[in-house]
């Protein structure tokens, strides 16, 4: 029985890594990239280069000032990280501006930047492209998992597990490199891996996920009501200064163009575009939404943990860099693996 469990763990682990190879290569080189985005837009226009962010004050000034096709899109609040403002219109092309006035405008799928975007997204295929990578994303959790059930020692860990014997890969001796490489390496960063993995399945399947952690975890607290008289906004600034006076230590993060409506960041929150919303009438300037995600369910507070922990906003430098390496132990993985197949076959094809 053992060694029947042993055989379909086996095939099991080599037929997945064999069909999803190009598909986490894919994910691994876009997503790795992507932690680096704020720095790499800087990289390519150097027009983004601010010394200061632009303030809030600002910012407000010029989104009052926008026109169709851009009002009916949604705005993206400076940062430190990244201190301009972005505008993203419908057809998803973003505009940049500066403490005075527009930057520039990037065309969606105008640069590398964008298409990696739009691959690790959804492969450019739209809703079905998000639905392959949610079953790509659960199939390469179970990929990962037979692979640390292949290697776990039966008697042990001792240094052997952990080491890398470096021959050439021109030898037969190569193949003992590729499959030591693949074993310890996966081995070694297997954590962050399956962290990664499984915050990206998450994503696909929010709703699901963000049900099921709300039904295990219902307790919430009571959510704020709408002061009376009734505060009133009719634009950018006083809407924000509406949002300061209900959430002090709050601030916009997210702004819904169409809509009158923003998102805000607690300063303890992991969420980068935080999860409590202000909304106001279009016609009458009424504040007719507040909801502070303090006050949600507990579950809800624990799923919006899950796309921070995906995208590397959490943790600082050092789980920065803990997620690049994986990133990269994530490219490593399918090149040795494939690397170690298609030799093996060779020798035996040979004999």
């Amino acid at each position: 029985m053992r060694q029947t469990l042993k055989r379909l763990n086996q095939f099991t682990h080599t037929w997945l890594g064999l069909l999803l190879s190009l598909w986490v290569l894919l994910m691994a080189v876009t997503g790795t990239v992507l932690y680096y985005k704020p720095a790499l837009l800087k990289l390519t226009y150097p027009a983004l280069e601010l010394e200061t962010p632009v303030s809030q004050a600002q910012a407000a000034r010029q989104l009052d000032q926008l026109s169709s096709p851009l009002t009916q899109g949604y705005a993206y609040m400076p940062t430190d990280n990244a201190p301009w403002l972005e505008v993203v219109d419908q057809d998803k092309t973003h505009w940049y501006f500066g403490h005075s006035g527009m930057l520039l405008k990037r065309e969606r799928h105008g640069d590398l930047i964008d298409i990696f975007v739009s691959l690790h997204h959804d492969l450019m295929l739209g809703g079905t492209g998000k639905d392959l990578l949610g079953i790509f994303g659960l199939a390469s959790v179970l990929l990962v998992v037979t692979g640390l059930i292949r290697w776990w020692p039966r008697h042990g860990f001792s240094r052997r597990h952990f080491t890398v014997h470096w021959f050439s890969l021109k030898t037969r001796k190569g193949l003992q490199t590729l499959s030591e490489l693949h074993k310890v390496s996966a081995a070694l960063m297997a954590i962050p891996i399956l962290v990664i993995l499984a915050t990206g399945s998450a994503i696909i399947y929010s709703q699901p996920v963000n049900k099921m952690l709300v039904s295990l975890l219902p307790a919430s607290g009571t959510q704020p009501v709408i002061p009376s008289p009734v505060p009133y906004a009719t634009d950018w600034q006083d809407r924000f200064n509406v949002a300061k006076a209900l959430f002090d230590d709050a601030s916009p993060r997210l702004v819904y163009l169409s809509r009158d409506r923003m998102r805000l960041k607690f300063d303890d929150e992991w969420h980068p575009n935080g999860r409590s919303y202000l909304g106001f009438s279009p016609q009458s300037g009424d504040l007719i939404e507040l909801e502070s995600v303090r006050q949600t369910a507990q579950g809800n507070r624990l799923s919006h943990t899950i796309y921070p922990l995906h995208v590397a906003a959490v943790g600082g430098l050092f789980y920065l860099i803990v997620s690049t390496v994986a990133g990269l132990t994530l490219i490593i993985l399918p090149v040795t693996g494939i690397a170690y197949y298609l030799k093996r076959r060779a020798y035996q094809t040979a004999r």
